[in-house]
């Protein structure tokens, strides 16, 4: 004959293929529980803290309003070689920049010193701001991208013809969905 026991004062709860003990008068679980609990909660931290951050990285340098015609060099520290990324350029420009079309020169250096260059033609969209408002715009420059070196990127932007009204260059790294 089999015998269940109950322990005093409690009730047993059946979940998840185990058996809980839940203490009722004491409130209190016991020990293993606790460090089970604990131990939960600490891999449920982590994997929040790591898989759960922000998905986007934006780096960005500020160059001559005046006359930009110097190259841009942007640094990005890579950590992640496995997952695919959307690389988008942007500019923030006030309204002295009035061309239709930005052609740019973009080279890319990663950590183990291999280059990538090419052209790339910009088109803003034209927009009215107030004067005190800059403007930002956004294009996107390369789509499920994956970094596969670990350490610093550089991307070195310069434009094809000198720009006026251009205040900073910049690029969002964003986490492909």
């Amino acid at each position: 004959m089999q015998t269940t026991h109950k322990p005093l004062g409690g009730n047993i709860i059946r979940g998840c293929g185990e058996a809980t003990v839940r203490h009722t008068r004491t409130g209190e679980q016991p020990a293993r529980h606790k460090r089970l609990r604990r131990c939960a909660g600490m891999v449920l931290a982590t994997l929040f803290a790591t898989g759960c951050g922000p998905h986007t990285q934006s780096e960005a340098v500020d160059v001559d309003a005046g006359m930009w015609n110097a190259p841009a060099v942007i640094e990005l520290a890579n950590t992640d070689t496995v997952t695919l990324r959307d690389l988008r350029l942007f500019i923030r420009c006030n309204e002295r920049f009035t061309a239709d079309s930005l052609p740019l020169q973009v080279m890319v250096l990663s950590p183990d010193s291999l280059r990538y260059e090419e052209h790339v033609t910009l088109r803003p969209v034209p927009g009215r701001h107030p004067a005190a408002l800059n403007r930002v715009c956004e294009w996107p420059y390369r789509t499920r991208v994956r970094l596969t070196d670990t350490g610093d990127y550089r991307v070195v932007i310069r434009p094809v013809t000198p720009q006026q009204g251009i205040e900073a260059v910049g690029i969002n790294i964003v986490k492909t969905q």
